[in-house]
């Protein structure tokens, strides 16, 4: 099971190159953001513990480009509010990226 974590602002990007690989990266989500595959996986204890994770930003034509990779170093459920910590292994350079079609506008975080 792999996260898939989608990013619309060019900011996040920026200081994802900025961080590197090896670096701890933190993203923050609305429970509204979430799949129901990845809630159904939160009530599950170590489920997610240490998943793959791809980090992608999303472009106007509901395609979504690969720019990092890492695994889940902790996960911080308050409230309604989803915290990822994630040890960045990867950050992808602008050219030759991944592209996938991110099945829903709506949804920032899903399990691919």
């Amino acid at each position: 099971m792999s996260l898939a974590i989608v990013v619309e602002t060019a900011w996040i990007v920026e200081n994802l190159q900025s961080v590197g690989g090896g670096g701890l990266f933190n993203l923050a989500f609305n429970l509204s953001q979430v799949s129901a595959a990845v809630h159904e996986a939160l009530g599950q204890p170590n489920m997610l513990k240490h998943a793959p994770v791809c980090i992608y930003k999303l472009t106007e034509a509901q395609r979504a480009v690969l720019v990092a990779d890492g695994y889940l170093a902790e996960i911080v459920l308050v409230n309604s509010t989803l915290r990822l910590h994630i040890r960045l292994i990867h950050v992808c350079p602008f050219v030759a990226r991944k592209t996938i079609v991110w099945p829903d506008v709506n949804l920032r975080v899903a399990i691919i």
